[in-house]
This record gives C-alpha cells, structure tokens and sequence, in this order.
C-alpha cells in the first residue's frame, strides 16, 4: 500500500512539471500588432466587461469600430473589425505601466500568425514562416508546429524514461532485482529509440525530416474585378453541355452555380455563345486576339453572362441582366454596410440574402474599375462571380466573401 502510495504522489508530481501551464486571461495586442495573452493585468487595460464581450458597432466607412457603450476603444473590438472585413484593426498598445492607448492598423497585406490555444514553450512563429511573394502565399505553420511539438514530447518522453531508470534503480536496490533490470531494460530501450528517430528517418529519406513551405496562390480580387467588365446581351446555353455543365431550368442556386467553376473562361461581352466576342479587346501571348476563340471544354463568359445564365438554370426571375450591369443596377440601392450574410442600404434598411441575390456596381461608381460588375450571393456569406485579369482556360469563375466585396467597392444591392 505504501509503495502504491509513493507511485502515486510521484505521477501527481511529474503532471504538474510535465503538464503545460494554460493562461488564463484575455488576448490584448502588443506594441507589434501580435495578438498574445496578457494574464495579470489584461483585465484591467481591457476593461473586464470589454475584454469578453461581443457586442460591437461596426463603421464601414471610416473601417473603424467602438464599443457599443460609447466608451473608448480598447482590446476585444479587433474580433468586430477582423468580421466585418474592413481591413483595419483597433488595437490596445499594451506598454509596461500597464496603461493602453488605442490606435488603428491596417492588416491589409500582413499574414496573421495562428494562435495557439495551448502554448507549447517549442512552438514559436515567425514572419518568416508566413510570407507573400507577389502571386503566391508561402506558409510553413503547419510544419513549426510538426517540428515543434515532436521537440516537446521528446522532451516530456525522455523526462518519462529517466524517472524510470530511477524507479528501476530503486527497485533493484531494494531487493526486486528482476523487476528493476525489466524497468531498466525497457527504459534504456525507449531512450535510445526515442533519441535515434531522427537519425532513422533521415537514413529511411531525408525529406521526412524536411517541411518546405506549402504555395498558395494570392488571389487579387480588387485587380481581378477591375480588369474585368461587361455587355449587354442575352445568354446562351449553346456550350454548356459540351463543357460539362448541366442547366435544369430549376434547382439549388449553389450548386447549380459552382457547377461552372474550372469549366468557365472569362471573355469581355461573352454570354454563352461560341466566339468571336467584339468587346473583348485583351490579345492572348500569341498575339492572337482572345475575341476569336473560346478554350474547348468551357464556356465563355463575362460577369453579367454568368450571373444570367446560372440564373437560366436555375429557373429564377430575371433581373434585367440581359441589360448587363447598367440594367441591373440602374436603379438599384447602394449599400452602407454589410454584415456576414446581410446588407444595409442607403435608406436604413437592412436584407438578409437569399441564394441568387444580386451586388455590384455600374460604370461610374468607383474609380477602381472603369466599367461594372455584379456577383451572385449563394449563402454562407459568399458570392461567387466571372473575372478575368488574364484570359486562362476556366480559371474565371471564383468565390469570395461579401464582406471582401462590400470593403473593396461601393456595391448596389438588387433582391432576387
């Protein structure tokens, strides 16, 4: 009963030197924008209520956000602003007296680092492990974490096989002899293969050991949208079948929708039909106009042909796209704000969509683009559209988040 006793008192003890402290506190931002919990006197910069509450109000047009409660805007309200999409972050600057002063950043073009919810003293991010080479996204999170946590529990697991070596030892001392040679046997064992693994792998193949950045390709809607635009002109189903897609006359919005993706190219005054397309003006890296051919296998298609003909398929009541994004929003509201699936409009109110909602602009509204453009809303907060800065062979037809819209154009709102 005593040795039982003894075993157990020592597991207690190992788990609290073994057992990872948690922190319990709220996340503030340092001077360096890195969001990092602040435990003893977080509470009092943020404020106690401030620091956990949720309840924020949202300005879309100065990007900012401020407690509901009037008061000044301290850590916490980072959550609203990084929702609604406004691209700005209000951040506490935590200095060493304690006391916080509230300023606005701009994360426009800055790779978040993951949060841990569980800090592991071997797992550290850098800037480096995240960076955006023009194009592409290079991230290594995943691999810092592999590494990094394989570091930590060889480190618990050696301190594990050292304590029983101990027991070991002091079995065998205390006349258990077989007992303890079994536990030291089997403690040297698991030393030795736990401290021979990497030299195992690198000899198996030295890339199991190796953890390259993975490439993600950096989307650029604002300049997708601005090299895009449209016609007018009626749609037609003339391609789709060859290119793969189904058009019912009626169905779900979204999938009928995201049937087109990779299967659509992006053509200037395309709506369906086969080629030449007279607005398109872009000459392809062979010099050949892409007016006069649309790639086989896919439908051609500018934004306002896409959003009429998943419209078509999907059997619901036109919106005067055949008038291009000058018929649509002729006469459309401008909205305000957005929220993650709905929109408030120049005269107060506010709409949640529905699948086949329509938002956009004409020619005119913003600088950012010369002529118009219009997306559909398929749920979940995510519209889906036809852009093209190139021209490439079903690359046209792409998903975003309202909130990414709503922040980088002034958009009309038309209700399905």
């Amino acid at each position: 009963m005593r040795r039982k006793t003894s075993y157990l008192f020592l597991l207690i003890t190992l788990a609290f030197v073994i057992v990872p402290q948690v922190t319990f506190g709220c996340a503030c931002y340092t001077e360096d924008s890195e969001l990092v919990p602040i435990d003893d006197y977080c509470a009092a910069v943020c404020g106690e209520d401030e620091a956990t509450s949720s309840a924020f109000e949202s300005d879309s047009s100065s990007g900012t956000c401020t407690c509901t409660d009037g008061t000044e805007v301290v850590a916490g309200c980072e959550y609203a602003c990084e929702a609604d999409g406004y691209g700005t972050e209000d951040t506490a600057t935590i200095v060493d007296d304690g006391s916080s002063s509230s300023t606005t950043t701009s994360n426009s073009s800055k790779l978040i680092k993951p949060i841990l919810s569980i800090d592991i003293p071997t797992v550290t991010f850098t800037d480096a492990d995240g960076i955006i080479d023009g194009d592409t996204i290079k991230i290594n999170y995943l691999g810092v974490y592999i590494a990094g946590v394989y570091k930590y529990l060889l480190g618990i697991s050696t301190l594990i096989a050292i304590v029983m070596l101990m027991i070991g030892g002091l079995q065998y001392t205390i006349f258990q002899e077989d007992k303890g040679k079994t536990r030291i046997k089997n403690a040297v064992t698991g030393l030795v293969l736990l401290l021979s693994t990497y030299l195992i792998l690198v000899t198996i193949n030295p890339r199991l050991v190796v953890f390259p950045l993975l490439e993600l390709e950096n989307v650029n809607y604002e300049a997708l949208v601005a090299d895009s635009g449209d016609v007018s002109g009626a749609t037609s189903t003339e391609n789709l079948k060859a290119a793969g897609i189904d058009c019912p006359g009626s169905g779900d919005v979204a999938t009928i929708a995201k049937s087109f993706v990779s299967k659509t190219t992006y053509r200037m005054g395309a709506k369906g039909g086969p080629a030449p397309y007279s607005d398109e003006k872009k000459i392809d890296g062979s010099g050949r106009p892409y007016s006069e051919y649309c790639p086989e296998g896919t439908v051609c298609l500018d934004c306002s042909g896409f959003v009429g003909l998943v419209a078509q398929c999907a059997g619901l009541v036109s919106k005067n796209e055949s008038g291009g994004t000058a018929g649509i929003f002729a006469s459309a509201q401008s909205i305000t704000s957005c929220g993650s699936d709905s929109v408030t409009l120049k005269d107060g109110t506010t709409h949640t969509l529905t699948a086949g909602d329509l938002v956009g602009f004409i020619a005119g509204d913003t600088t950012k683009s010369t002529g118009g453009h219009v997306w559909m809303y398929i749920g979940d907060g995510t519209l889906i559209n036809s852009v093209g800065s190139g021209r490439s062979s079903g690359t046209s037809v792409i998903t975003q988040p309202l909130t990414s819209a709503c922040k980088a154009f002034p958009l009309r709102f038309v209700d399905r």
